[in-house]
């Protein structure tokens, strides 16, 4: 396989995961029967159960545990948002606190991701140099525009937050770096949606709209952003879920074409108008090049690094 087809195949790999398969979205959308059934964990441990969904329920909890790496869970909240009963959440996360992949601070009792992910993680090959890519360019995008530049990368069905740059006045923009959202969330996922083959971008999209819906989470200004970037076949935000706040986004895309990222840059209505959007995709776009570029060609071979 040549050089460019190996990184399109990472790519492809790190992009799609197991949560993107269907069975695995269906898993996180529905809640379990313990759950249904008025948290009557004795039944539920009556029904049969595979070693492959305890795993894939235990991936669920670290991914919950990834989406609010600062603040951190309450068991009992986490427990809801997971779709599964509160016993069976308690031991997933004594399990994984035994193994160093979750941990209960002392102080407000919360639990949060461990150390240890990131320790397997710094082995990983080429994502180290996409962050130092991402950094940089992020950087350069911000000063450039004045704004808050972003670059999001595809996890599954959802997005993470591998890079931001710039300043934001108020504390609804809260998309950190570690930050785990759903694609359909943000106009920087919706980039990516769209760039996304059609069938599997609809997939995702019925899968999105029934585990926000499920979080009861303001899906108003969610469905505005998308109808209004599908009609425009551009990634827009007009102040659909911060009041005062425009964002516009690019996907970054993988050799083969399919995107892999996103770069999103995000200001106040003054600073974006309508009438600036051209100019600001503009400065996007160079962005997104200048990674596409370097993804595309890989980075030094000889430390084996790729992506």
């Amino acid at each position: 396989m040549s050089p460019r087809g190996e990184i399109s195949a990472q790519l492809r790999r790190l992009a799609s995961g197991l949560e993107a398969k269907a069975g695995d979205a269906k898993g996180a959308a529905e809640p379990d029967k313990g759950q249904e059934q008025g948290g009557n964990e004795a039944q539920g441990e009556r029904q049969p159960r595979s070693g492959t969904q305890s795993i894939e329920r235990a991936v669920l909890v670290l991914k919950e545990l990834a989406a609010q790496p600062h603040f951190g869970w309450r068991a009992t909240d986490l427990a809801v948002r997971c779709g599964l009963d509160r016993a069976t959440t308690h031991r997933i996360l004594a399990s994984l606190a035994r193994s160093r992949l979750a941990q209960q601070r002392s102080s407000d009792k919360r639990y949060t991701n461990c150390p240890l992910l990131f320790e397997l993680a710094v082995g990983l090959p080429g994502m180290e140099e996409l962050r130092r890519l991402a950094d940089e360019a992020m950087d350069r995008l911000a000063r450039r525009s004045r704004a808050v530049a972003f670059f999001y990368l595809r996890s599954g069905n959802d997005f993470t937050c591998l890079a931001r740059a710039g300043t934001a006045l108020i504390q609804s923009l809260m998309f950190e770096v570690g930050t785990r959202r759903p694609l359909m969330s943000s106009a920087g996922g919706v980039a990516i949606l769209l760039a996304m083959p059609a069938e599997e971008s609809a997939l995702v999209v019925a899968e999105n709209r029934a585990r926000l819906t499920r979080w009861d989470s303001a899906m108003d200004g969610v469905e505005r952003i998308w109808e209004e970037s599908v009609r425009a076949g551009r990634a827009i935000n007009r102040a659909a879920t911060v009041a005062g706040w425009n964002a516009l986004a690019v996907p970054v895309r993988d050799a083969a074409g399919l995107p892999f990222g996103a770069v999103m840059l995000a200001g106040t209505a003054d600073e974006f108008p309508g009438t600036r959007e051209a100019a600001v995709l503009d400065m996007i776009a160079e962005s997104v090049a200048t990674l596409e570029r370097a993804t595309t060609r890989g980075f030094d071979r000889k430390k084996r690094i790729a992506v």
